[in-house]
């Protein structure tokens, strides 16, 4: 899955999140809802905004959490395969910890179990496609041996021109 997919799947996951978390709201600072196709009521509209403020939240959460080895540790790869899986490992693992949550046959379920297949399958095709690894040099094997010295010349060795 591209990154500006996965970007997007995050966006309508923390919209997911964000209008169930707020769900059973009646009222935005004291204003009741009253909801308008025109959304013109101050209320739907204060809603409006509490929602994408939450939704925001769910996001920097989710970023985060794909970044976070410690909670979801990266899957093991084999040795030798000289790819990097660890967004992937780690995107599946908060889409599974989504799944088990959101409630059976909701979006958000259905939207993360979709998202773990696709990531499994990219992981999966990338590590079957990767070139086998090179084994590093030792150090300082690419520098080259020293020039062996010339032979003394007779002037300068004193002991070869008693010798001749």
């Amino acid at each position: 899955m591209d990154p500006k997919s996965l970007k997007a799947e995050l966006l309508i996951t923390a919209y997911e999140a964000a209008a169930a978390s707020l769900a059973g709201v009646t009222a935005v600072d004291g204003i009741p809802i009253q909801f308008k196709s025109d959304i013109s009521d101050p209320g739907q509209q204060k809603l409006n905004v509490l929602v994408y403020e939450t939704a925001k939240v769910h996001y920097a959460a989710l970023l985060k959490a794909l970044a976070d080895n410690t909670v979801w540790p990266d899957p093991p790869v084999a040795a030798g395969v000289g790819v990097s899986v660890s967004a992937p490992g780690a995107a599946v693992s908060v889409l599974a910890q989504i799944a088990k949550t959101a409630t059976a046959g909701s979006p958000v379920a259905s939207l993360a179990t979709q998202l773990i297949a696709a990531l499994v399958q990219g992981v999966s095709q990338t590590v079957a496609n990767a070139a086998p690894a090179v084994p590093v040099p030792a150090p300082g094997s690419d520098i080259p041996a020293p020039a062996p010295s010339s032979p003394a010349t007779p002037a300068s060795n004193p002991s070869a021109a008693a010798g001749s």
